[in-house]
């Protein structure tokens, strides 16, 4: 059985990814965000029937999800048999929320205060998002607590695991971050961030080395910014697009 996330799993993970950021969430207004009726929305969610082809439609279009998205749940097999897996909501939504990462990175600024006001202070974001945030990634043991109550990241646990259940969640975390990187270009002042591009032709062949030499550069500028002796002050988020701007001709 193909272990992946499926259509059911998707529709209750963010169904409860919504609640977690709006306590006055309900399913209705669920149904009516997805063009649903209702009833019909429980009955799936609970298994109890099968998504039809016009309700998946209406599903991935309300959902915005890509073409291939589509393409790996429809191949999905038959939803109604698989199982809904917890560790795959908890790696789902970590990897589609800019801000785990962020809170686990927050941690090691200089004058952190282990607690919820202060995360959701520093990254902006309400008190429901920082809380349920915080907790999860305890659950996870992504954080943990000392013994005088200082919240640290557990370098023994990795939020990224390898499966195609990750893929809509890391498409939607790109998704958000090129979003705060706009943000950024509006409202932050030039002498605290860069943001440059480029546009080269090139040769296809070379792209995996292209791609090495991004991934080596990412890797250098984390070790030279978290060099030791260095005290932290804020957290950064750095955005690296490579993309052809050029269609694939027949």
């Amino acid at each position: 059985m193909d272990q992946g996330l499926d259509l059911i799993e998707l529709l209750n993970i963010e169904y409860q990814r919504r609640c977690e950021k709006n306590k006055s969430y309900s399913l209705r207004a669920y149904a009516r965000d997805l063009n649903v009726q209702p009833a019909t929305l429980s009955h799936i969610m609970r298994r109890k029937r099968a998504a039809s082809p016009e309700i998946k439609q209406k599903v991935y279009d309300a959902l915005k999800l890509s073409v291939e998205q589509r393409n790996y749940l429809n191949n999905q097999g038959n939803e109604d048999l698989q199982r809904f897996d917890k560790r795959d909501m908890d790696v789902f939504i970590s990897l589609s929320e800019w801000y785990f990462d962020a809170i686990c990175e927050l941690v090691r600024v200089k004058g952190f205060e282990s607690n919820i006001e202060y995360v959701s202070k520093r990254l902006g974001i309400n008190h429901e998002e920082a809380k349920s945030s915080v907790d999860r990634l305890f659950e996870m043991g992504v954080l943990k607590e000392t013994p005088n109550k200082t919240w640290i990241d557990s370098n023994e646990n990795s939020i990224v695991y390898g499966g195609d259940q990750t893929n809509f969640a890391l498409q939607r975390l790109q998704r958000q971050l090129l979003e705060k990187a706009i943000e950024a270009l509006e409202i932050t002042p030039k002498k605290d961030r860069e943001q440059a591009s480029m546009v080269m032709a090139i040769n296809k062949k070379d792209l995996p080395e292209a791609k090495a030499k991004i991934k080596e550069f990412h890797q250098e500028l984390c070790k030279y910014m978290q060099r030791p002796n260095r005290d932290s002050e804020e957290v950064y988020q750095l955005v690296t697009s490579f993309f052809p701007l050029t269609k694939v001709e027949d």
